[in-house]
């Protein structure tokens, strides 16, 4: 990444400034959307200990003051604008058949696991919504940061009037210098489950392999990989993870995106071992992943952050395309990976107008 000159001292705490990321399969993108895309902003807003603060950018000096201005007048205008009421939105399609077929889906994923090649998979499904109405990012955005506010919040622009969009609770990595925290994130139950999930000899083993992934994915870059607790809760409103966070002692001359590239798609996102997962989903899925499962966020020539883009939608015009994700293991049951699919595919939902 290049260097920056600016006008002034460089504000402390501002995140980026460079801004991107990359698809979970480079082998099959969507449409419209890059496969990987890193980019610097016009303009750039974000919030520290209590204060909101603003910068612009540019090739020369005026062209950056001006994207300044226009950011500070464009939010003046947005602290006005009305909420659109989306009265017409349904669910397309026949969930019978939607059903069927992921029961195929997982049932060939649990006899591949009975071959002994793959220990775990991670499998996605589609849910398609329809409105009669062109869908307004930023309300969805709104109602996303209002119910999920310990998640990223985030949306992409496509091509052709696409947006991808979405709230994930899961860190890819944060980077520091030589110093990095990230975590793993499997394992899933309703909300007041927490005794339940926490004895669940299935889903302790499925958490067990992502925290072994990520340890051995990391250990040839590290000096030292922690496990900074004990396995514990993650608590969203309308579900609970198990979760254990990590933290890492980078090697010396290893790069932040180097890194990155090492951990993604996590054992979270795609299965055990990489390999073989990808091979299966990319014959198994009937669909492209795009830009859901990847990794998006900011970072610099020293630091790096990156989220795992899940619990995402990609939205054009009057028609929204949710994904939403499981992890199978021997002793999954379809009915059960089904039922935790239609819960995380609530928040989206819930944004776009489905109650």
């Amino acid at each position: 990444m290049v260097g920056l000159r600016w006008s002034g001292e460089k504000p402390e705490g501002m995140p980026g400034p460079f801004w991107g990321g990359w698809v979970f399969d480079k082998q099959r993108p969507w449409p419209g959307f890059e496969k990987e895309v890193w980019c610097l902003p016009k303009q750039l807003m974000w919030q520290r200990e209590g204060k909101c603060f603003a910068c612009g950018f540019g090739s020369t000096r005026e062209e950056a003051h001006l994207h300044l201005s226009q950011l500070k007048s464009g939010r003046q205008r947005a602290g006005v604008t009305a909420s659109v009421l989306q009265a017409a939105v349904c669910r397309l399609g026949d969930i019978e058949q939607e059903r069927q077929s992921w029961g195929r889906l997982v049932g060939a994923a649990l006899k591949e696991m009975d071959k002994g090649r793959i220990q775990k998979l991670v499998l996605a499904r589609q849910i398609h919504i329809g409105n009669e109405e062109v869908w307004n990012p930023a309300e969805v955005l709104r109602k996303l940061e209002s119910r999920f506010e310990d998640c990223w919040v985030y949306c992409m622009r496509g091509e052709g009037g696409q947006f991808f969009i979405g709230a994930t609770p899961e860190v890819l990595c944060r980077i520091r210098g030589r110093q990095m925290e990230t975590e793993a994130l499997a394992g899933t139950a309703g909300t007041g489950e927490d005794a339940a999930l926490l004895h669940s000899e299935k889903d302790l083993r499925e958490h067990r392999w992502v925290v072994e992934g990520i340890q051995r994915t990391l250990e040839p870059l590290s000096e030292r990989v922690e496990l900074v607790a004990p396995v514990g809760i993650r608590r969203l409103p309308n579900l609970i993870h198990l979760h254990t966070p990590i933290r890492v002692s980078l090697r010396e001359g290893v790069w932040p995106l180097q890194v990155a590239r090492a951990m993604h798609p996590s054992p979270a996102v795609a299965g055990i071992p990489r390999e073989e997962a990808m091979c299966f989903l990319r014959a198994q899925e009937f669909f492209s992943r795009g830009w859901y499962a990847g990794a998006l966020g900011w970072g610099n020539e020293a630091e790096l952050t990156l989220f795992v883009t899940l619990r995402s939608a990609r939205i054009h015009s009057k028609v929204a395309e949710l994904f939403v994700g499981a992890g199978v293991v021997q002793g999954s049951s379809e009915g059960s990976e089904w039922w935790e699919t239609e819960q995380k595919a609530q928040a989206l939902l819930h944004a776009l107008g489905i109650p």
